[in-house]
């Protein structure tokens, strides 16, 4: 198909070009044709993923170091949610490819941690907060870790920031404390944490 000149930058409605597709699929010899014959490396669909993205989502470490050796930009943020790949894999859980992108230099930690206590990701939260994300952090477009995970029901992951020093007598957006909010949904297993810390 390319070499009969087909377009291999061509995108469906959604924005996904081959390369998007190729990447999520975890298809590291098609990737290396397609980028071979110029599929553009920075190309975002509507939601602002990039192929990065695609396969961090997917887990697929392979593909992201052939990505990354071609000239993609490791921290390049979603224009819906402000997502990263190290954002999309912590909250998938992909523990692999967190380490990867952590040695290949991104940031944005903070808001990665916040994702991971959103996915209910221990063992991911553990990793980023041993890399330095602060864990009363609160980023643009997610609250705090803890918000996040209590606002999921993740009481390992909970248990987990309480531990490493997360403030229980935060309050969310609307001035109630991390405990009313648990208790206002019922959760017992929630609470339990949050008072017997």
């Amino acid at each position: 198909m390319l070499r009969n000149n087909f377009n291999v930058n061509e995108s469906c409605e959604n924005g996904e070009t081959a390369l998007m597709v190729a990447s999520a699929g975890g298809y590291v010899d098609v990737v290396n044709a397609l980028l071979s014959h110029g599929a553009n490396i920075k190309e975002h669909n509507v939601i602002g993923h990039t192929p990065l993205m695609k396969a961090a989502c997917a887990g697929h470490v392979e593909v992201a170091k052939v990505l990354l050796e071609r000239g993609a930009e490791i921290n390049t943020r979603s224009n819906e949610y402000n997502e990263s790949a190290l954002s999309v894999a912590s909250y998938k859980g992909h523990i692999d490819m967190v380490r990867f992108l952590l040695q290949a230099g991104a940031d944005h930690l903070n808001f990665a941690l916040s994702a991971a206590s959103t996915g209910g990701q221990v063992e991911v939260a553990q990793v980023l907060l041993d890399s330095g994300a602060q864990v009363n952090s609160s980023t643009y477009s997610l609250p705090s870790p803890l918000e996040c995970s209590i606002s999921n029901s993740n009481v390992e992951v909970t248990t987990l920031l309480i531990q490493a020093g997360g403030n229980i007598n935060g309050a969310i957006t609307n001035g109630n404390t991390y405990l009313m909010m648990a208790a206002g949904k019922g959760d017992v297993r929630m609470c339990a944490p949050l008072i017997w810390r």
